[in-house]
């Protein structure tokens, strides 16, 4: 079983990505994981420390796994198909990416999380325009279309994509908002 550290940041992570940060509580956290509020501050001082916290053990997860979508052979296609499975993934259960979630409620978060959002949104364009470029390097990429620019659309896109297929509870429109925002990029699958 996970230290209590651990369930801290695994429930809080399923609060933010479901409900929204300003949507919890301390004593929201400590009945869902049964300890008391005072075990949260022990490990939290301030509610900012659980946010910065989160979005870096979040950030960390995600780049793991584009660094695995990366690294696989796939070309620019199987590599956009990848990053976009990571926005799909949490649909099922009603849960949007964490920063997504955090960026919606930029102007009622403390700064240091609106910080570490803004790094973790970074991050993704930087690896976005990477394997634009690669695809553009390949001939993979659309003629005319430019990786950085491209990499913003493509975050924002999903992001989106992600929030109205959570309201409207139909995952099929972020599917299809996904395979729409591929084949532009990399032509219809064959």
């Amino acid at each position: 079983m996970p230290d209590t550290r651990t369930r801290l940041l695994q429930e809080a992570t399923t609060l933010v990505r479901t409900r929204g940060y300003c949507a919890f509580s301390y004593a929201d956290l400590a009945s869902a994981i049964g300890v008391k509020k005072a075990s949260i501050h022990y490990y939290f001082p301030a509610k900012e420390d659980l946010g910065v916290e989160l979005v870096e053990a979040y950030g960390r997860e995600v780049l793991t796994a584009m660094a695995r979508i990366a690294a696989s052979d796939g070309g620019l296609r199987d590599r956009l198909e990848g990053y976009a499975s990571l926005y799909r993934a949490g649909l099922p259960d009603r849960a949007i990416c964490l920063c997504g979630a955090l960026a919606a409620e930029a102007d009622a978060v403390p700064e240091r999380v609106r910080a570490a959002v803004e790094g973790y949104f970074a991050a993704n364009i930087a690896w976005l325009t990477d394997v634009l470029g690669q695809g553009a390097g390949r001939g993979e990429l659309r003629a005319g279309i430019d990786p950085a620019q491209a990499a913003r659309e493509v975050l924002s896109c999903l992001q989106g994509a992600a929030i109205v297929a959570r309201s409207l509870r139909d995952i099929g429109l972020f599917d299809q908002a996904a395979a729409n925002l591929i084949d532009g990029l990399a032509g219809a699958r064959a």
